[in-house]
């Protein structure tokens, strides 16, 4: 992959009818971070159920099967579900070439509403951040640990994110989006 672009990774709905879809077990509104050291100038977003921080989270709450209720849409290669990113195998086979050993997948069963599998999933966790903050045109106010939103304008430096992305791995999550590069 060219090291010359960021690409946006996200999802798009799946459009009408919307497919009915629940978890069968585990609690995404409680799972929580393995590290919870803050860092300067990047909003940590640690409470539970959060897992768009960057950072490794504990498997505990993490779902392990969900209900389908549609036989006609199966589930697309990426969808958000309850705060946590979902993808397939395919996905998965992507992002582990780009950055192997640097993100955490848990295996997620896909079940039709009769019972039988249809598919599997993972819950895709970004488990690196940066900060790209550009400090100078930045009118938002920092407090000195986070940057506090709704006061002033966000700017990002081009500069600073092609300083800290040279020698790092290449997808990370900033602000709430995801980046490939």
């Amino acid at each position: 992959m060219s090291s010359d672009f960021v690409w946006s990774f996200n999802a798009k709905g799946m459009g009408r009818p919307f497919v009915e879809r629940r978890y069968l077990d585990g609690d995404t509104s409680m799972i929580e971070y393995l590290d919870t050291t803050l860092d300067v100038g990047l909003n940590p977003l640690f409470e539970p159920g959060r897992t768009y921080a960057g950072r490794a989270v504990k498997s505990k709450y993490v779902p392990t099967k969900m209900e389908w209720r549609s036989t006609e849409k199966l589930p697309p290669d990426i969808l958000f579900h309850r705060n946590i990113l979902l993808v397939s195998e395919k996905v998965k086979y992507i992002v582990e070439d780009i950055d192997e050993y640097v993100h955490q997948f848990f295996q997620i069963q896909i079940y039709l509403e009769g019972g039988s599998l249809a598919n599997q999933m993972f819950f895709f966790n970004i488990c690196t951040r940066i900060d790209s903050m550009d400090r100078e045109r930045t009118t938002s106010d920092f407090d000195g640990r986070v940057w506090l939103p709704g006061i002033g304008e966000f700017a990002f430096s081009k500069k600073r994110l092609e300083r800290i992305m040279y020698g790092l791995t290449n997808m990370w999550t900033l602000g709430g989006s995801s980046l490939i590069l």
